[in-house]
């Protein structure tokens, strides 16, 4: 038990050195052990962390893949069976997420040490217990029914458009799971039809209509149809919502995104691609859109749901980190395409997966009072028509490669910010100037050296019997308190984050 609990350990730590650095763990929660109690814990440093989550890992891997003795004599270990959320009391399982935890770890190294890095990568492709590579391996933990996610309501999260236009342009199909559909069903762009009032031009640009006394009658939806229509990003630029261009985007005037019910009460609707609140919430009650005077179906949340599954790591994730490091030139067995491959692949069938546990809207069934909507669920011959999208093939350019492999780590962590954002920053990808995924610059008087890289850190009270520990620690990482100049936050990096390109910048090694 005691071996299990070191990968999630690490597993949590990982993401909160990528923000903070330095972190007191090696005598982290020592209290209660040592006497006298030990309140004052020392900060270990990233680089020391990064050896002290290998150990703990390489610990792991030793308990469970060996046999268990006592006094000299071999003996059977606790079966945890169902107590165990995840595996079920599988060892082989908990070895195979404990070895792929490794290339995390290595992920990160890539700009601080990459000769570490590839042998990292190159012993855990080689470790005979394996590492995580079916969708019966994933790290899937199911809450209880009761327990959301996250409680706050992440209502108004909207993809960019360029990487919903990505998604739609490559079909895709981890857009339908990452993002919720838009609220301009055909019905309710027969209501617009109906009183007379102007779609948004994009929405406008995929409708087909025919005229009958006058009037304008949906007639269907033009190529690629539902449901790739109901999904539209908004603009990446400083004060987008102010600039003329995108009225059809923000509606400054409360003018376009809404409709009037017979009793003159406003409706509204919702046209942008907002992140799909029920693969991360869990329990949600989902109202269906419809025409502003029509009563609409709602998917509500009941007793019996099963409650929300979280994916935390899984082949896909696994596979396109090996097809980095075969990139970076590890002797790996298989070829960088086959890895990467087999990583968009699994990681589309891992999506499609959480969708399915979490019984998220239009999986399991379209809205009936809509003639045209169609259900999300992966289907047959998705998988092979992405994988021959350009942006998914590999040519042997390396860094062409590299950014093809980065766009879809960045895609599989959209759902992990923490990994999403790490990946980011330590790739340079998203790319200025780039054919499929471009680095869009946000303009006015946000430049790319002033994104943040970490989290900011304010000073402890001097109460506080970790005080002079906390300041020592930040001072030694070259960090200053606060967050002015935000300039600092971007050029004060943590240690694995130094020798990482800026934003947008691409690859450097």
């Amino acid at each position: 038990m005691k071996a299990i609990l070191n990968p999630l350990c690490v597993y949590l730590a990982i993401l909160e050195s990528d923000m903070l650095g330095s972190r007191p763990y090696s005598e982290a929660y020592m209290a209660r052990y040592t006497n006298p109690p030990l309140l004052t814990p020392k900060y270990d440093t990233q680089e020391e962390l990064f050896q002290l989550w290998l150990d703990q890992l390489d610990e792991t891997i030793r308990v469970l893949s060996s046999p268990l003795t006592y006094e000299g004599e071999e003996v059977q270990p606790i079966t945890l069976g169902a107590q165990d959320f995840v595996y079920k009391g599988d060892a082989k399982k908990w070895l195979k997420f404990t070895n792929s935890l490794k290339l995390k770890i290595a992920a990160r190294l890539v700009n601080a040490d990459l000769p570490r890095a590839i042998r990292i990568a190159e012993e855990t492709a080689k470790v005979s217990d394996g590492y995580i590579a079916s969708l019966d391996d994933n790290f899937i933990y199911m809450k209880g029914k009761k327990n959301n996610h996250w409680n706050n309501d992440l209502s108004s999260n909207a993809g960019s458009r360029q990487l919903i236009q990505f998604l739609v342009n490559n079909r895709d199909p981890r857009l339908r799971f990452i993002f919720a559909k838009n609220d301009f069903n055909s019905n309710v762009v027969q209501a617009y039809f109906d009183q007379e009032k102007d779609l948004p031009a994009y929405i406008d640009a995929n409708v087909e209509f025919d005229l009958v006394g006058g009037k304008k009658k949906f007639k269907g939806w033009k190529a690629p149809g539902e449901p790739w229509v109901r999904y539209y990003g908004l603009p990446v630029e400083a004060d987008a919502k102010n600039n003329s261009i995108y009225v059809d985007y923000f509606d400054p005037q409360n003018k376009i995104f809404n409709l009037l019910t017979k009793d003159n009460v406003e409706k509204d609707y919702q046209p942008m691609a907002l992140i799909n609140r029920e693969i991360i919430k869990g329990q949600y009650t989902y109202t269906y859109p419809d025409a502003p005077d029509v009563n609409p179906e709602q998917e509500k949340a009941s007793d019996n749901d099963p409650g929300w599954s979280g994916l935390y790591l899984s082949c896909g994730e696994v596979n396109l980190l090996l097809a980095e490091f075969k990139t970076l030139g590890a002797a790996l067995p298989e070829t960088a395409q086959e890895y990467f491959t087999r990583g968009v692949r699994l990681s589309i069938e891992s999506y499609d997966q959480i969708a399915g546990l979490n019984h998220i809207p239009y999986y399991d069934k379209p809205y009936s009072k809509d003639p045209f909507d169609v259900t999300i669920e992966l289907k047959t011959g998705e998988v092979a028509h992405v994988l021959s999208q350009p942006a998914y093939q590999l040519t042997g350019d390396k860094q062409g490669d590299l950014e093809k492999i980065y766009i879809q780590q960045y895609i599989q962590y959209i759902l992990s910010p923490f990994d999403m954002f790490s990946t980011v920053r330590r790739s340079g990808v998203p790319k200025l100037g780039s054919a499929y995924l471009p680095f869009v610059e946000f303009g006015g008087v946000v430049s790319r050296d002033l994104i943040p890289r970490r989290f900011p850190f304010d000073e402890p009270s001097p109460s506080d019997l970790m005080y002079q520990i906390t300041i020592d620690a930040i001072q030694a990482q070259g960090f200053s308190l606060g967050n002015r100049p935000i300039a600092n936050l971007n050029t004060q990096r943590v240690w694995y984050d130094k020798n990482a390109p800026q934003f947008g910048e691409g690859p450097n090694y």
